[in-house]
């Protein structure tokens, strides 16, 4: 039987890593005439779109995902982390595709740090579990997570390492808009941050960082990818150290544009403790774009790790990668012709056809 595909998770925009890959898998699935839709649980789920599939509230997803598990679709989760309310929308959804005699598969897009594979009980762990003996397969974006995912007593041979980032991710054509010209050609060093202000992407550690920065760099620019909505008190703090001028908030970028800025900068910094392997710190390296992030444990080689939440030790790495830029270029190494989306699409086959994952 030929496999039809219900991917539930969030569409851009924002354009985060997970929702990009979930609209650049939709577009490698169209393109092989694999029918497939997308259920956006994401900001703009509300909108209607004839790129993905509007849910309401909670009784439309309830009743679109029933609709799409009677008529045979494999029903595909994507999930990111210790969401309460993400763990509900997928256990839900699972449970539906069981009492359908449909299929469900969930793709974790998140790192090591997380409650669920944390010491001793709690919600997050009891749900992630329940998501996990569920799932029919598993799909995570690192060897690191499917460890810990197994140590849940989640069997091996369910769970498949292949890592949201695929060759595709840097196919791009240039596009710098003129202020941003105008912000690069007036700043040395530039740095760049994929940033949504969000407690979990920790936006402090980079601003408490700036006036070191400064010191070491007195014409650097940072440039801030991402929705500016809770950014205000970080700038008006900025402001008052005398850094806002450093700093180009962007808003939410095009794809294009935003690898664009990327080949741009000096450098990337990411600022995430539980994300996993993060894919805008991997397109940089496939760039060659040196990064300096956070150590969660699942960095990729070639990563200059700095202390999690130590803005000063933030300041260290980055003055040290500026110093050595080429030596750290040089270390930079990675599969970044591996196309992960044709092995996503391979498990997802097996899994709907019950070859090898029981």
């Amino acid at each position: 039987m030929t496999m039809k595909l219900l991917q539930i998770g969030p569409y851009p925009p924002p354009l985060g890593g997970w929702s990009f890959h979930i609209k650049l898998f939709k577009k490698h699935l169209d393109k092989q005439n694999i029918h497939n839709e997308v259920l956006n649980i994401g900001p703009q789920r509300r909108v209607k779109s004839d790129e993905y599939i509007d849910v309401q509230g909670g009784v439309d997803y309830l009743r679109k995902v029933t609709g799409f598990c009677t008529k045979g679709y494999l029903v595909y989760v994507h999930l990111n982390g210790d969401s309460i309310k993400g763990l509900i929308l997928t256990l839900a959804a699972q449970i539906i595709a069981r009492v359908c005699g449909s299929v469900s598969v969930l793709s974790f897009h998140a790192g090591v740090v997380q409650h669920c594979f944390s010491p001793g009980m709690s919600r997050q762990k009891l749900l992630a579990k329940c998501a996990f003996h569920l799932a029919r397969g598993i799909m995570c974006n690192s060897d690191a997570v499917k460890t810990h995912i197994e140590k849940l007593g989640i069997p091996a041979a369910k769970v498949a390492a292949i890592p949201c980032f695929s060759k595709q991710y840097v196919e791009n054509r240039t596009v710098i808009m003129p202020h941003e010209e105008q912000f690069l050609q007036t700043h040395t060093p530039v740095f760049i941050s994929y940033l949504f202000f969000w407690p979990e992407y920790e936006p402090e550690v980079i601003f408490n960082a700036l006036p070191d920065l400064k010191k070491q760099f007195s014409d650097f620019g940072l440039i801030v990818v991402g929705p500016p909505q809770g950014g205000e008190p970080f700038m008006t703090m900025a402001k008052e150290k005398g850094v806002d001028t450093n700093i180009l908030q962007t808003g939410e970028k095009a794809h294009d544009n935003f690898l664009s800025l990327v080949e741009r900068s000096t450098l990337m910094i990411r600022v995430h403790r539980s994300d996993g392997v993060c894919s805008s710190v991997m397109e940089a390296l496939a760039k060659g774009v040196p990064v300096v992030a956070d150590d969660n444990g699942t960095r990729p080689d070639g990563v200059v790790v700095f202390n999690p939440g130590d803005s000063m030790d933030l300041v260290a790495k980055v003055k040290m990668a500026v110093a050595n830029r080429s030596q750290v270029t040089s270390r930079i190494s990675g599969m970044f012709d591996r196309d992960a989306i044709d092995e996503e699409q391979t498990f997802l086959f097996r899994c709907h056809d019950n070859a090898t994952i029981h």
